[in-house]
Order: structure tokens, then sequence, then C-alpha cells
């Protein structure tokens, strides 16, 4: 297998920051070949190298402990391939890892205070073996650790602007008893001329304390997720005003509406660990703030003309709006059901359309009638009236609607396989299964966007068939 970058390309984007860039291109492979043996060893091993390094800074620290696991397994880490700088770089990586390990559930089968406790033992060896390492954050690593161990758990506050106002000016709401929850204070506030409450939770934990921190793990990652647990109870208790005072409708607040995030990281005697002030300039609130200027003529001319055009879209298409537009309101929950809604919209339409075009809508609509479960039962054959057979009938599932354009020579078996797969992958019966058995309300953005891509996928599949049938009809 080839490389697909240089190790100067890997150095330009590692020491330009762009460590999210960095961690795209190398990640997917050493995942699926490791560090390979023989003339590749020592390039696939400095690329996971500088990979361990930017899973640390972006805050993955469970990708980065097992890329460290990997980076170690044929090296002793005392190995002259590294430099003083660079064991005292990873032992940072290693002790703040683990450090959340000990504090949040761990994937990893290990131990993370057993761990963290050997390291601490003999890491000032490491620091003090470069003068030029600042050797800060181990201190500060140390001091959380053992003020938890002496009974004083770290904590941290996360606190944004909301756009909404509340019938009180101030108050802080006493947590005690609704671990992890220690505090929530509530005051009214003015940003510019946008009247709001800001919001402060304290929580009792350990995260990474910056805005732009997407959670432990890449192929979890998700904006904000340092948010979420005050989130969930800001939209709590905006969800008990309204049930018990004005019983009207209020929207949740999502990450995405959030314009600035104030992070700060506290060990438990109340030393601050880490601080971040992040402002994110495609939050939605600051975009009202931000108005665009107001449309020109030729602007509303356009509108106008979309309005007329698509005013009686078919189904299909009236529903992927519509998620999409729950979806950019960060509604996932809301919108990924009806994604899987409009998929099977979409299904229906095309082979609908499909089936008038080529002339079988008879037979179509013998297909999608509804039939007997037991009709493919011999036993069923042989005796349908007998006693205790089952008079319940259903329509063909939706997986089934690609086969029928196959046998009625619509499409190939390639093109049936390709929209079956489709179909597969937008429903995603995992994630659907679990949310139908209140196994799960929790829906991530990646879960959303991939199942709309995988729609619109399918859409344009559907539409090449129609297309290209429509031709072989005008041409014959």
């Amino acid at each position: 297998m080839e490389n697909t970058w240089t190790i100067n390309e890997l150095k330009e984007l590692y020491y330009n920051n762009q460590y999210s860039q960095l961690i795209e291109k190398i990640y997917p492979v050493i995942q699926k070949h490791g560090i390979r043996k023989g003339n590749y060893w020592s390039f696939d091993w400095y690329s996971c190298k500088l990979l361990c390094s930017a899973l640390f800074l972006c805050g993955y620290y469970y990708d980065c402990l097992l890329m460290m696991k990997l980076l170690f397994a044929d090296i002793s880490f005392e190995s002259e391939i590294l430099t003083a700088y660079e064991r005292a770089h990873f032992v940072e990586c290693a002790l703040e890892s683990l450090l959340y390990s000990v504090f949040n559930e761990s994937s990893l089968v290990i131990d993370p205070n057993r761990k963290i406790e050997l390291l601490l033992e003999k890491a000032m060896i490491y620091f003090e073996s470069d003068s030029e390492y600042d050797d800060c954050k181990f201190i500060s690593i140390k001091n959380l650790y053992e003020k938890y161990k002496n009974g004083k758990p770290p904590y941290y506050t996360v606190s944004f602007f909301v756009p909404l106002v509340l019938n009180f000016e101030h108050y802080t709401f006493d947590l005690t008893g609704a671990y992890p929850y220690r505090s929530m204070e509530i005051k009214r506030k003015k940003h510019g001329t946008v009247n709001g409450t800001v919001f402060s939770v304290t929580i009792e934990g350990f995260i990474k304390a910056d805005s732009f921190w997407e959670g432990p793990t890449w192929s979890n990652r998700q904006k904000l997720a340092s948010t979420t647990l005050a989130l969930n109870l800001v939209n709590r208790l905006l969800l008990i005003i309204s049930e018990g005072d004005i019983q009207d409708f209020i929207p949740r607040i999502r990450h995405e509406q959030l314009s600035n995030v104030v992070l700060h990281q506290y060990a438990g005697d109340g030393c601050l660990y880490h601080w971040c002030d992040g402002t994110m300039f495609d939050g939605q609130f600051i975009r009202k703030w931000l108005q665009r200027p107001e449309y020109t003529h030729e602007e509303l001319e356009k509108i106008n003309h979309l309005l007329i055009s698509n005013y009686n879209l078919p189904l299909y298409a009236s529903l992927y709006h519509q998620a999409q537009n729950i979806m950019h309101a960060g509604l996932y929950e809301e919108s990924i059901m009806l994604f899987f809604v409009c998929m099977e919209a979409t299904v229906h339409y095309w082979c609908e359309f499909i089936s008038r075009l080529s002339g079988i809508d008879a037979d179509y609509k013998e297909f999608i009638s509804r039939k007997h479960i037991c009709i493919n039962c011999s036993l069923y054959l042989k005796e349908p009236n007998g006693k205790g057979v089952s008079t319940a009938k259903l329509p063909p599932s939706i997986r089934s609607y690609p086969n029928f354009l196959r046998k009625h020579k619509i499409i190939n078996r390639d093109q049936e396989k390709l929209l079956r797969k489709l179909i597969i992958e937008s429903q995603n019966d995992e994630l659907r299964n679990k949310m139908m058995h209140g196994q799960t309300v929790s829906v991530t953005f990646t879960q959303v966007e991939n199942c709309r891509k995988t729609i619109y996928r399918l859409n344009k599949q559907f539409i090449a068939i129609a297309d290209k049938y429509s031709l072989q009809q005008s041409i014959g």
C-alpha cells in the first residue's frame, strides 16, 4: 500500500497547529494497518508519533493512550530515537490522558489510577532531563490528583449567554444531591442590544477546559462537548418552567446555538487548573446579532421564483428540507426521525414514478398491496384457513423495492445492490431501534449528517435511473 502523504506534509500540518487535518489524514490508515514492519517502519512510526501528540493536543484522550501503546510496542520509551524533550512531552500526554480516564468512564482495559500513580512517581525525572520543557502541567496534574485522593474531587464551571429572558433577575440553585451537579447560577444580562440570560453551571468532574474540545474520542467527536451536561440541566429547568408556569412551548438550547462559552477547570481545593473563553462565530445567536444586509430586489425576485417552483414539491422533497432545517437548529433527534421517514418516501415516490414511466403500474400496485404475512410459508399454502393461522397482512419491506425494479428489468443486479445498500445505511437500524425502544435519546450531528448524505445519494441514484430509462424510451 502506497503512502498518501509525506513526512514534510505531516510536519507542516503539525507545526501550523492543524491537528484535526493531520488526524483525519493519518488516523484511519494507522488504525487499519498499524505500524508496518520492514521498509515502512520508520515512516509509520514517525507518523504515529505526530498522531499521538495531535490527538492529545485536541483532547482525544482515549485515542491518545491507544496510539501511545502502539507507538511504544516495539521500542523502549528510553530509546535514543526520542529526544529528552519528546519524552517529557509524551509523559505529559500520558498523565493528562490518564487523569481524564480516572474521572470519566474509560473504554480502556486498564486501571487508570494505578497507571497514573506509577507515572507520577518517576515523571519528574523526564521533565528535569530537558531544561527547555515547562513542567507546570505536571505540577498541576499532581496537585489535582492528590486533592482527589484526599477527598476533594475536581470540578468545573460552564458559562454561556442565551438570548432568552426568564421571570427573575438572579438566582443560584443549590444542586447538592443532584450529582454530578453542584450549583447553577442564573443572571439576567444584556449583550449589546440583546436581552438575555447567563447560565453558569458547576459540575463535579474533569474535562478539557477548551471551548473547541470535541470529546475524548475521535470517532464520537462533537462540537462543544464540554457543554453537554450543562445544557441538559438548563433544558430541564426550561421544561419545568414551561410546564409549571406558562404551559407553552420553549425551544431547547443546543450546542450550535451557543456563541460564547467560558470554561474553568478546578482542582478540588478551588485551585484553577485551566480555563478558556471561546467565541464561536458560527453560533446561531451571534449570527442574529451580526445581521446580514437587507435583501436586494434581485434576491427577492430569486426567492419569489423558488417559492413558485417549490411550493408543490413531492412529499419526499418537502420532508428532506424540513428535516434539514430541523438539523440546522440542532434538534438532531427530531431531525433523524424525519430523515428516516424521508428515506421511505423517497423510495416510494421514485419506484412509483419509474413504474409509471415504464408501463408497469398494475404490477407495482399489486407489489405494494398488503399481503398475508404467511404467504411464503408452505404450511399456509397447503391450508390457508387452518386453525390458528394468522390473518394479519403487511405491505412489502422498503428494502424489497429495488428487487421489484430488477425483476422487471428496470435496473441490473449491481444497481439493486447499491440501492439496497443506501437504504440500509440511511435506516441505521441500530440507532433507530435504540431510539424507538427507549434505549437512547442522544443523536450526534455526525449521525444525522451521514443519514442526510446517504438519502441524498439514494435520490441521485433514482434520478439517474429515471433519466436513463426516459432516454432509452425516447430513442426506442
